[in-house]
């Protein structure tokens, strides 16, 4: 089955309360970041990289694009220190994230972890547990939530995805903070791409499928042993297996143990959501980054004979059929076609509306240390 892209369409006060709060007005400054200045001396290359599902397949782009006029909207904060621009911080983001889906904070004057989940909590988010989650990241602060973005290799190629749609209960915002910026040219860009669209370029036969039918998310965990990824025992945070089942049953996952100590769980839900702020239809899903097929493409699993039903992750149609492989590869290639992305600098902040906007992780080498927060507010 051969799918064309359907065409991008490209269209597209109140007086402060406090002194503490003119103070911090007065003090933290915004300046709108050009493209030009978010532009990575040479774009990444997408078509036929290492590690990447589908870059060897039809309609896929040959580099990451670059940050466009608006998106991500991008500033540089003018403060002296993070008490005084915290205020003033969190309302530009009241004000600018409804409107431009992810935000990129330059130039904030943050150097740890500490810092990082200090600034989240301060700017009103409410961190969110990664209980149930599906790739490896540590938990640094428990009490604001702050994890690693990824603890995957740097060889691989995170697929875009929004966080957790393969659940019921996701975060709706995502806060990336870079401790540790990589290299020039060595790539670990979090690229970007607008779920409306990727919406508007899919083919239209490939969304009243799914429209119809519904993803299936099926997880695979397996007891924890020599060699286990994602034993089910660090899913769930627990060795009680009552716990882990608690935890399905009120997510309204089915379930069942088989025989070897595996945990299989799964459930249906839908590929796209209307938005609760604009009210907009957005595409919603990890079709392809839970798919088995970009666990195949991973560093672990090179030349790995095991079968499909047994990675970590796997999506079909809600009705439990497969999904084709060229729907994927057309999933993929537009995805990839609309997403940009930027070079990351020492103390910056993403903040990304998880219902509006998928993320992605570019491979890397050398050092690279971004953090995480998941927001459910």
């Amino acid at each position: 089955m051969k799918l064309r892209p359907s065409r991008l369409n490209t269209t597209a006060t109140c007086s402060l309360a406090t002194k503490a709060q003119e103070l911090d007005s007065a003090s933290a400054q915004f300046t709108t970041l050009t493209p030009a200045e978010l532009q990575p001396n040479t774009p990444s290359r997408l078509a036929g990289k290492e590690f990447l599902p589908g870059s060897t397949g039809d309609g896929f782009p040959k580099v990451l694009s670059p940050p466009s006029e608006t998106f991500p909207h991008a500033v540089r904060v003018e403060t002296h220190s993070v008490d005084d621009c915290v205020v003033s911080c969190r309302r530009y983001l009241q004000e600018n994230l409804p409107q431009y889906g992810a935000v990129l904070l330059r130039n904030l004057p943050l150097k740890t972890a500490a810092d990082f989940s200090s600034l989240s909590q301060r700017l009103g988010y409410k961190g969110m547990t990664y209980q149930g989650g599906a790739v490896e990241r540590e938990e640094l602060d428990k009490t604001s939530g702050t994890y690693t973005a990824s603890d995957e290799p740097p060889q691989a190629v995170i697929e875009h995805h929004n966080e957790m749609a393969y659940s019921p209960v996701y975060p709706s915002k995502l806060l990336f903070f870079c401790q540790q910026e990589p290299g020039e040219d060595c790539g670990g860009e979090t690229p970007l791409v607008k779920s409306t669209d990727i919406l508007s370029r899919l083919n239209p036969r490939v969304l009243q499928t799914f429209a119809d039918k519904k993803v299936r998310y099926v997880r695979y965990a397996p007891p924890r042993g020599p060699g286990a990824y994602l034993p089910w025992q660090d899913v769930f945070m627990t060795e009680d297996p009552k716990t882990a089942e608690h935890f399905l049953q009120q997510k309204g996952f089915s379930f069942k143990w088989e025989p070897s100590g595996a945990l299989v769980y799964w459930q249906v839900l839908p590929a796209f959501l209307k938005h609760p702020e604009t009210g907009k239809t957005v595409w919603f899903n990890q079709i392809q980054s839970h798919h088995a097929s970009h666990l195949q493409g991973m560093p672990r699993f090179k030349d790995s004979d095991l079968p499909n039903h047994h990675y970590s992750c796997q999506t079909y149609y809600g009705d439990g059929s497969e999904i084709e492989p060229a729907v994927l590869q057309h999933i993929r290639a537009i995805t990839w076609s609309c997403a940009v992305g930027f070079p990351w600098r020492n103390g910056d902040v993403l903040v990304v509306d998880n219902l509006a906007v998928q993320h992605a992780r570019m491979s890397f080498t050398g050092p690279r240390r971004i953090l995480a927060m998941l927001s459910e507010n």
